[in-house]
């Protein structure tokens, strides 16, 4: 018992690096809200001082105070500076904007051209659900959207009632013509069993949906040696 309450409060000391200190911003930076506004994307603080989403399209972009590191539908990118939190507000560094514009500038060029036109995104509710993976820290996650709409699936970990829900991880999928969708999407950092993880499954017109998962062992049904209680 002593050394779960060890690990518990080992792992909850851990998982708090998570909430990013407010930091004064240099006056170089620039405040998130200003840059997104200035290339049109959509701005959603998601548990304040842990992420910040901006959306445009198709694109879905994930920015965490103090972390070099942003991702562009789920995939890293490093930055020279991290960004700080102030005031309810974020701070970037020029090349974090520079970036952002350069995404934004670029969209217009994804576009399909009239002759091949892209399938129309129909309407209709979000649905999704998870399940823990066999032999894998992993969820997989499927549900509904309206027909080709694009999905973010964001994943957030509650560990204990005195600590905040922090982000993990976000990926992008694509509605089928069925409006079906399914991916597997990993759970780290978060592998503390107990945990609860919300998995939540939006569409650009702010339909959303959510799905709880409490994290339990990768292989439950295993019996090995190094399970046992007895063990030297």
């Amino acid at each position: 018992m002593l050394f779960r309450r060890v690990y518990r409060t080992v792992v909850c000391l851990c998982f708090s690096v998570f909430v990013a200190t407010a930091f004064a911003p240099a006056a170089s930076m620039h405040s998130l809200i200003a840059v997104a506004r200035k290339y049109d994307y959509a701005y959603m603080l998601r548990n304040p001082e842990s992420a910040v989403e901006l959306t445009k399209g198709g694109t879905d972009i994930i920015i965490r105070p103090g972390s070099r590191l942003y991702w562009v539908n789920g995939t890293p990118s490093s930055l020279a500076v991290a960004p700080v939190m102030h005031d309810r507000d974020v701070y970037v560094s020029d090349d974090l904007v520079a970036d952002l514009g350069r995404i934004a500038r670029a969209m217009p060029a994804l576009d399909p051209s009239p002759s091949d036109p892209a399938p129309a995104v129909s309407a209709g509710p979000v649905t999704v659900a998870a399940v823990g993976g066999l032999g894998a820290e992993t969820l997989s996650v499927s549900g509904t959207a309206p027909k080709y709409a694009p999905v973010t699936i964001s994943l957030y970990g509650t560990i204990s009632r005195d600590l905040p829900t922090v982000f993990l991880t976000s990926h992008s999928t694509v509605a089928g013509s069925d409006g079906r969708y399914a991916l597997t999407v990993p759970i780290d950092p978060d592998y503390f069993r107990g945990t609860l993880i919300t998995v939540k499954a939006a569409v650009p017109n702010g339909n959303f949906a959510s799905a709880k998962y409490v994290v339990g062992a990768p292989n439950p049904d295993a019996v090995t040696p190094a399970d046992s209680d007895d063990r030297p």
